[in-house]
């Protein structure tokens, strides 16, 4: 794990200019305005930073120079200007920090110090700077948290932040992937269409409109869908079930790595791996000299059923 920029690594008070390393054996990472978590290979929580919310998930308000185990289980996170949510193997949401505009989504208005449990059958998640966007795995998107500009899509806008958006409130169905900002959300189907919502910035909605949306408006259709954990599963269920000479038993759990998943097999020694930056579905094992590419794993998710 590196890291650089103004956070006072290892009690060193003093920007890094360059990529330092202070960690290793991670596979997730998340920043938040002044505040790092990271997920360990094994699952375990570690953070650093500024706590001045309870960010870090400590149960303290103490600042940390150095990285500090909080939990255990997780295997994706994300991190507001000063909230922290993270996802465990699981499927449970837990969110911690900052709560003044209900990004917690525990209904409250005060700081929560310690992981706090918001949802279950999650897949996906993500956070803006002061709201907070989760997935589940039948698809439907859930949001909370401040919607002075209708960012959480939900079909109102306002500047105080009413109870209802204090806790989590389904905004859509068949999404895959959501991506918040400070003022503005978009979120990718399965399908591969696009929709947007909030403030429209610069530019025009696809409608016509400037200014706001209150509600996801369609932008275009034809975007790549990238892999999500149930799907991957399905898919790694398939292999082991249809060719068990090569991925029998299941071995060890799926695991993420960054928004890719691979499974270990322990029986042949071999993997497989679905990436989410090439769409492709590779194995490494015995069969093998270095990586292979099977192909397009949307073709394969098909072939599998895992659509």
């Amino acid at each position: 794990l590196w890291a650089w920029g103004g956070l006072n690594f290892g009690g060193v008070d003093k920007p890094r200019t360059v990529p330092t390393q202070i960690g290793a054996d991670y596979t997730a990472v998340a920043v938040g305005s002044n505040h790092i978590l990271a997920v360990k290979t094994d699952g375990r929580l570690s953070v650093i930073g500024h706590n001045e919310h309870g960010q870090l998930g400590d149960g303290s308000l103490q600042s940390s120079g150095f990285l500090t185990i909080v939990g255990s289980g997780y295997t994706a996170v994300a991190a507001g200007n000063s909230h922290s949510l993270g996802l465990r193997a699981d499927g449970s949401l837990w969110a911690w920090g900052a709560n003044d505009y209900g990004q917690v989504g525990d209904g409250g208005s005060t700081d929560v110090l310690v992981p706090t449990q918001i949802a279950s059958s999650v897949v996906a998640i993500a956070a803006g700077p002061f709201n907070s966007f989760a997935i589940k795995a039948d698809g439907s998107l859930w949001a909370w948290g401040r919607n002075n500009f209708g960012q959480l899509g939900d079909g109102t806008r306002s500047y105080d932040v009413p109870p209802f958006t204090r806790l989590p409130q389904q905004v859509g169905s068949g999404f895959v992937s959501v991506a918040p900002g400070e003022f503005s959300t978009a979120a990718l189907k399965a399908d591969g269409q696009l929709w947007v919502w909030g403030e429209s910035g610069y530019g025009k909605y696809s409608d016509g409109r400037a200014g706001y949306s209150v509600q996801p408006l369609q932008v275009t259709t034809g975007y790549p869908v990238p892999p999500t954990a149930a799907r991957s599963d399905c898919l790694f269920d398939w292999a082991a079930k249809h060719h068990p000479q090569f991925f029998a038993p299941r071995g060890t759990l799926s695991q993420t790595s960054g928004a890719s998943y691979f499974r270990f097999y322990a029986q042949s020694t071999a993997y497989l791996n679905v990436s989410a930056d090439t769409q492709r579905l590779s194995y490494f094992g015995p069969l093998a000299t270095g990586v292979l590419d099977l192909g397009d794993a949307v073709e394969w998710y098909s072939i599998a059923g895992c659509n």
